[in-house]
């Protein structure tokens, strides 16, 4: 929450992430206040934007009432808290050894980031308060004691890497980049304008470059070059980062038919204090893998010991159980419920319904003109029945107008099997009228007129020009005469 206006009003922003790892403004509400009741109206107002579906997961800052709201509106929500919000006083209260690049800092975020087990993240914290001399700082212990932060202790939610500290900071810093504080009203709607179109551009961006995006090292294994034809591009770099880690573990044993045990092999990359081995469990013969480690259910893409169980099995590609759509190139390529279907929907998604199926058939049409002539005869055709319609009903009643543009039998353009299109006729007159135009008569299309043009005169117009300068001087010379004809005649 934010008090970016004059009138003090808070502002929150409902903020996700797309296939691109980039963060998407969803909406933004300003408030009179911070109750629990003014939040549980927020939370109501945003799930009736978004259709009645609830987001699986949830990161807040540790706001009581946003808390209690949350378990009103939301109760099979997750709820977390945000990192950033939690560490952000970490400057003020580490002191100089959180310093911007120091060792103390990199170490911190690495345990606070990585997907550890619960008694790694034990024992790294352990180290880290040992070695730096912090095991008696108030502040790192009450932050060790609230654990709803930490991947370990949630590490089957899933986050779409949400709950990462970078993340967060970017999600956070988007508002305060392009909107200043204590500006007016009118402003701050202009400025949040611009940040929609700000975000839609960088969007745009990213979707160009990974369709020229190509992996140039030399030696590609296969299962990368099936993520790099699935995945956008920066969801393949974080794949690739996975493929290169599982170079350093070894399959050693299969415990049973569906477990086999990864061993870290490589003792000059690895932290004292981590596992050295991982139990993956793999069932529906080969086409599900689940690590111990967690990383897929909280990220959505598999980690490096599942990775290495692959190429060793000699498998080429992602198991499809494995391949989250969010994350690959046709995560738009959403399947929107048909006209038919979407009367029992809320009335604003049945809106965005229509529009969706209305872009998609204009789009199909483009290819083709006789299509796009199709297309547009039966726009005509649909406006003119909505019309007659809505005269039937009355002005009052146009919210009950139907979407569709099939009536019943005794209309005059009804749509069916059974009834030729009116566009037979219409379409063979003498001028081939189309479009809007394609159902009016020959008649009709020559009584239209144009509207009368005023007549303009020759040249520029005098008034609207600027003075030649010996039209100036001429100008200037007539009114000094003038002047001294004056003087003369009130001497005499």
């Amino acid at each position: 929450m934010y008090c970016t206006n004059l009138e003090k009003m808070p502002f929150g922003m409902f903020v996700g992430v797309n296939n691109h790892f980039q963060s998407v403004l969803f909406a933004g509400v300003l408030m009179r206040d911070v109750k629990a009741a003014s939040f549980a109206w927020v939370f109501k107002e945003f799930l009736s934007l978004m259709g009645g579906k609830a987001p699986i997961t949830i990161l807040t800052d540790q706001c009581k009432a946003m808390t209690k709201a949350i378990r009103e509106v939301m109760p099979n929500t997750k709820h977390l808290w945000c990192k950033w919000h939690i560490f952000k006083d970490a400057p003020e209260e580490l002191g100089p050894v959180y310093r911007r690049n120091g060792p103390f800092r990199r170490e911190f975020h690495y345990v606070i980031n990585q997907m550890l087990t619960e008694d790694e993240f034990e024992r790294a914290w352990d180290d880290l308060i040992t070695r730096y001399n912090l095991r008696n700082n108030a502040w790192m212990e009450r932050m060790y004691n609230k654990k709803m932060w930490a991947k370990p202790w949630c590490k089957d939610i899933f986050c779409a890497r949400m709950a990462s500290t970078q993340q967060s900071e970017s999600a956070n810093s988007i508002l305060k980049k392009v909107i200043p504080r204590n500006c007016s009203m009118n402003r701050f709607v202009d400025q949040y304008k611009k940040l929609l179109f700000i975000r839609a551009s960088a969007e745009e961006k990213e979707e160009h470059k990974t369709k020229q995006y190509e992996c140039r090292r030399r030696r590609v294994p296969a299962i990368e070059k099936h993520a790099i034809s699935l995945y956008t591009r920066r969801a393949c770099q974080l794949f690739s980062e996975e493929v290169d880690k599982s170079a350093d573990y070894n399959v050693l044993q299969v415990l049973m038919p569906n477990e086999v045990r990864v061993v870290h092999s490589n003792d000059e990359v690895r932290k004292k204090w981590a596992f050295v081995s991982f139990t993956v469990r793999i069932g529906d013969d080969g086409g599900k893998l689940a690590c111990e480690c967690g990383l897929f259910e909280h990220f959505g893409i598999l980690c490096c010991h599942s990775i290495k169980v692959l190429i060793h099995f000699g498998e080429k590609e992602i198991p499809q159980a494995q391949i989250m759509k969010r994350w690959t190139r046709g995560a738009k390529d959403f399947d929107y419920p048909s006209v038919e279907r979407s009367g029992s929907i809320d009335n604003q998604l049945q809106q965005s319904v229509l529009y969706v199926n209305a872009l998609e058939v204009a789009h199909s049409a483009d290819k083709y003109p006789d299509a796009s002539q199709i297309l547009m005869n039966h726009l005509s055709l649909a406006r003119k029945e909505i019309q007659r319609m809505v005269e039937d009903r009355g002005e009052n009643n146009q919210d009950n107008v139907a979407g569709g543009y099939s009536s019943s039998s005794s209309s005059k353009f009804c749509y069916d099997s059974e009834t030729r299109y009116e566009t037979e006729g219409a379409t063979n007159n003498v001028f081939g009228a189309a479009g809007s135009n394609a159902y009016m008569s020959d008649s009709d299309i020559l009584s239209i007129q144009a509207p009368p043009v005023p007549a303009k005169s020759v040249g520029r117009p005098r008034e609207n020009r600027f003075p030649r300068m010996f039209e100036y001087r001429r100008t200037r010379c007539n009114k000094m005469n003038r002047n001294r004809d004056d003087s003369n005649k009130s001497l005499l």
